[in-house]
């Protein structure tokens, strides 16, 4: 963990980092939770697990000091973790899977800190888990409205995996933290990244390719299609990019979504969604282009 002159704080070496989020805690200007998850199957020395780190930026002068770190929340869990706020407006919930296990867990943040002892545990979906690396991976989404969550699945369901890689839709409820409803967009392996639209109606996922096609996808879906599951999975809409590999998706405050992509050495842009609340082709989907200089991309979803 590094300050704002790029110097590593007091205390802000060995956080472990996987699809690590930043929460300012509630009714607080200085204090900061930094959640990380290690999925399971990934050896550290600390085990695979939910482990969240305190920030106090009132320390060092204002550059700020790493006051609690690597404190164990839950073991095991999958490398998947995602922040929304609560119905309230105030409260932060923290949204992970377990491994091995069909249960989300919901933590919720508020002003008197963490509440490790009572998260809210939704039995639904698949079960994700298995002896390989490869079956705790994947991401979360939620919805900028807060009422629904994606997951992305990259593993194969093959022995000794028993997680289906695919792309799951939820109903999540912002008072209780409670996931329900569970819908089976796809089942391929190689799912990776996943983003809503700013208006909440499509949902975005990429596709790595294998090694013998070479060909990732991008796929997108009208999640408010009709109202009906039988709606919603026939708006299924893809690209196929030859020779290109999908990683996540990041949706901006300009509007637009960002997609990272995957090679052999680094690369040096994004591409972009431009219209990602419009439906097919015009998404106006455009490879490659934002250029990010000197800054790269790199490593595997």
């Amino acid at each position: 963990v590094y300050n704002s002159n790029l110097v590593q704080m007091a205390n802000g070496s060995g956080v472990y980092a996987q699809n690590p989020i930043v929460v300012e805690q509630p009714n607080s200007n200085s204090n900061y939770y930094v959640f990380n998850v290690i999925g399971g199957g990934v050896s550290t020395s600390t085990g695979a697990g939910l482990f969240y780190n305190v920030i106090d930026m009132n320390l060092a002068a204002g550059l700020g000091s790493v006051t609690v770190l690597n404190y164990t929340v839950y073991v095991p869990t999958c490398g998947k973790i995602v922040s929304v706020k609560h119905c309230n407006g105030k409260d932060v919930w923290i949204v992970t899977h377990e491994y091995n296990s069909n249960n989300f867990r919901s933590y919720l943040l508020t002003a008197t800190g963490f509440n490790t002892l009572t998260p809210v545990i939704s039995s639904v979906g698949e079960t994700i888990g298995g002896n390989g690396t490869s079956a705790n991976l994947g991401y979360l989404a939620i919805s900028p409205d807060g009422k629904k969550l994606a997951s992305t699945t990259y593993s194969s369901s093959t022995t000794p995996y028993t997680g289906q890689g695919g792309v799951h839709l939820f109903d999540f409820d912002a008072a209780t933290g409670i996931v329900s409803n569970s819908i089976t967009l796809i089942n391929q392996n190689r799912m990776g990244g996943v983003e809503f639209s700013p208006d909440g109606s499509k949902l975005y996922a990429s596709k790595s390719p294998s090694i013998s096609s070479g060909t990732g996808e991008l796929y997108q879906w009208n999640v408010c299609a009709n109202g009906s599951t039988a709606a919603i999975l026939a708006s299924q809409y893809s690209v196929t990019l030859p020779g290109y590999t999908p990683g996540t998706i990041t949706r901006a405050i300009n509007g637009k979504l960002y997609v990272s992509s995957v090679a052999s050495g680094p690369v040096y842009s994004l591409s972009v969604i431009n219209n990602p609340n419009l439906s097919g082709a015009a998404m106006n989907f455009s490879l490659n282009a934002q250029n990010l200089g000197t800054g790269h991309t790199g490593g595997l979803v």
